[in-house]
């Protein structure tokens, strides 16, 4: 067994195991005695179901400062989260728990190679008295970055929707960043109340389909879902008024965003007195109605797009800090006409 393999090499320092096929954890006997590997620094190890990872991780004790990457299978279909019940917690989201609380910045992306997602989890900057941890999923609060990977065990497409985004919400509410790359996000309810865990959260990069873009200004448009724990006591009356009152950055880069729309957005922060200080965006995909910033070029309204501030464009001078355009070279994106089956 894998694990008899590891136990006699205790000093072993990168371990990659690929594909590996899962064992039949509920006929171990007797019991193992757990292996330390102190000098473990990176570890990647695919594929398990829920159970296997957790039953292998629970004979392991790790550095803090490791790096994981594992690949974690589940059946498909993967039963879709209900908008009526979003707090019901499933066994991934309930493995990723403990990785969700020690992180400050998470990033959600797709395998484009099987076409399942990715979670990267940066954790918070601790001082730590002790260089190892106990075994288990549960007791792996690490300092290293963390790379799970939620796959489909007969290959088919995994959505984001598949999993409760509000209780990923729930585990990780220290977030101070998040990345979403997703053709298609929960429903708006389920984003809501999301977004009104993250009460710390200060930058959001969402690459999206156009349509999109309006369900994530309109969540963060309305009355925070509540969600209050004791450690809310003494936060200031904004925060039950908005969501993501700390929200500072929007990272829109990737997507086409329509200006009138965003200006909206941007003037009902202002007015709440929690101002945006920075929308990024890509040169290309804005757009007022159907006059695009190319259009607005040619027909020489400001001259040539390098000598242009598209504040001025869209006037929003006084309603953001700064509006930062990037080059379209080489970035995600997701236009109008992608195929619902497949990823570009």
């Amino acid at each position: 067994m894998l694990i008899d393999i590891l136990a006699e090499f205790p000093l072993i320092e990168n371990i990659v195991i690929i594909d590996h096929e899962s064992e039949d954890h509920q006929t171990i006997s007797p019991p193992r005695p757990v292996i330390s590997l102190k000098n473990l620094k990176k570890m990647s190890i695919g594929l398990y179901d829920v159970e296997g990872m957790n039953a292998f991780l629970a004979q392991l004790i790790i550095p803090r400062s490791a790096n994981l990457s594992l690949g974690v299978l589940h059946s498909s279909p993967a039963p879709p989260p209900s908008d009526t019940d979003p707090d019901v917690t499933g066994p991934f989201e309930r493995f990723l728990s403990p990785w969700l609380a020690s992180a400050e910045r998470l990033m959600i992306f797709p395998d484009h190679k099987r076409d399942g997602l990715l979670f990267r989890l940066f954790p918070k900057t601790s001082s730590l008295t002790s260089d190892l941890v106990s075994n288990g999923p549960d007791s792996v609060i690490k300092d290293g970055i963390v790379r799970v990977g939620y796959l489909a065990d007969d290959h088919t497409s995994t959505p984001l929707t598949s999993l409760s985004l509000p209780v990923i919400a729930s585990y990780s509410a220290n977030l101070i960043s998040l990345s979403i790359d997703s053709f298609e996000l929960p429903s708006l309810p389920s984003l809501r109340r999301a977004l009104s865990s993250w009460k710390l959260l200060t930058c959001l990069k969402v690459t999206i389909q156009e349509p999109e873009v309006e369900k994530v200004l309109s969540a963060l448009e309305n009355r925070p879902v509540s969600v209050r724990s004791p450690q809310d006591e003494g936060r200031s009356r904004v925060e039950d008024e908005i969501i993501c009152p700390r929200l500072e950055r929007l990272d829109c880069s990737g997507t086409i965003i329509d200006m009138a729309r965003m200006k909206q957005f941007l003037l009902f922060r202002k007015d709440k007195g929690v101002k945006m200080r920075e929308v990024i965006v890509t040169q290309g995909f804005t757009q007022v109605g159907h006059l695009t910033e190319s259009s607005v070029v040619r027909l020489g309204v400001f001259g040539t797009w390098d000598r242009i501030d598209i504040s001025e464009i869209f006037g929003l001078e006084d309603i953001v800090e700064g509006l930062i355009q990037v080059n379209p070279v080489d970035q995600p994106h997701y236009v109008k006409s992608r195929p619902r089956d497949g990823w570009r």
